[in-house]
């Protein structure tokens, strides 16, 4: 009997072909039906049959690595697709957490507990997935999971998430056994410096930071709106770029920004790129360009991502968008006020005029 061909619906969309699958591909749903098998079957009907046998393959017991040889295998840079793997992770625990308070018949209270438990276990993961300049800085792991485990409302979130957190703590086990990350003999970072950090360290800690401010902004947010001075003073000076993360997401943005104790304290933090703690901590994460553009714009990022700029040079340097070229903004205007910028561009007049920016 021949095989009843069927369509797969990804990204919202009807996919007949393995080209609309390419071209219409979507994490979420291209997990689910690679979870339910329905994917391989599909992919058979459609003799892609290299592809099916090599998904039959994929591990499983690791969510975070069968998603990232998926995505390799679909042809993906699963270096520059972090942000949005962590944020596959979230989705689908807090799904699973909200479906097992249900079938399980959980009280309010014991709703509300775990909803708050969870992102004080959040809090706790953004520490760990920063960029340590002496790995004997980070906690253990076991430091980290000790406080969740001794009571009903520890979740399959948190088990999750400690998942994520387990890797990330792999990874700069990883970095810190490298002889070009002691700094023992260096107090302070430079621009010269910046480039000794790997890339696949500082895309790995920035997406996974990231992604569970979005992941905050989402289901905590009036959490975090009651913990907001607590937890920014928190970050501010050992994990600065969770604040920086912050300021990316709308949300958020709006409830630090309208904040009268913490926006003075933001604005003062570029005054001079000083060798202050907080400034070691963040400056590993951003960008840098330093020169004389001879007043005409340098395109420094793609028209189609944002940029959070941090610091121009005062005098003659500008910042201004891509597409709209006729506004540009001077270091009052940016210098304090974190400005997202749609495809970055920059001028100058002198070889000292700089700028300081981060990658949305």
């Amino acid at each position: 009997m021949k095989p009843i061909k069927f369509n797969l619906q990804v990204d919202g969309k009807i996919i007949r072909s393995f080209d609309e699958l390419k071209s219409n591909f979507n994490i979420d749903d291209v997990y689910d039906l690679y979870n339910k098998r329905i994917l391989q079957k599909w992919l058979r009907l459609q003799n892609e049959l290299a592809m099916a046998e090599a998904l039959d393959q994929v591990p499983t017991e690791n969510p975070k690595i069968a998603i990232e040889t998926i995505l390799t295998l679909f042809g993906y840079d699963t270096r520059e697709m972090q942000t949005e793997i962590y944020a596959h992770l979230y989705s689908q625990t807090h799904r699973k957490e909200v479906a097992s308070s249900i079938v399980e018949k959980k009280s309010h209270y014991e709703i509300i507990a775990k909803h708050h438990k969870n992102y004080l276990f959040l809090k706790q993961a953004l520490h760990h997935f920063k960029i340590v300049h002496n790995f004997h800085e980070v906690q253990g792991f076991d430091n980290l999971t000790a406080h969740y485990e001794d009571e009903m409302l520890t979740s399959k979130f948190i088990e999750e998430v400690q998942r994520m957190v387990k890797h990330s703590l792999h990874v700069n086990q990883n970095r810190a056994s490298s002889s070009i990350y002691d700094r023992s003999k260096n107090d302070s970072t430079t621009s010269a410096q910046w480039t000794e950090e790997p890339m696949t360290s500082i895309e790995h800690s920035y997406s996974a930071i990231q992604a569970t401010v979005n992941e905050i902004g989402t289901n905590y947010l009036e959490l975090l709106r009651l913990d907001l001075i607590t937890f920014c003073s928190e970050f501010f000076e050992e994990n600065p770029i969770v604040i920086m993360a912050c300021l990316m997401h709308p949300e958020i943005r709006d409830l630090i920004m309208d904040n009268s104790q913490i926006k003075p304290v933001l604005r003062e933090l570029f005054d001079e790129l000083e060798d202050s703690k907080t400034m070691i901590n963040l400056l590993p994460y951003c960008k840098y360009y330093e020169g004389d553009t001879e007043g005409m714009w340098k395109y420094l990022g793609d028209p189609d991502k944002q940029y959070l700029v941090l610091y121009i040079s005062p005098g003659q340097s500008r910042v201004g968008e891509q597409l709209n070229l006729r506004e540009e903004y001077n270091y009052l205007q940016v210098n304090g006020q974190y400005l997202i910028l749609n495809g970055l561009t920059f001028k100058s007049a002198s070889d000292e005029q700089s700028i300081v920016y981060l990658e949305a």
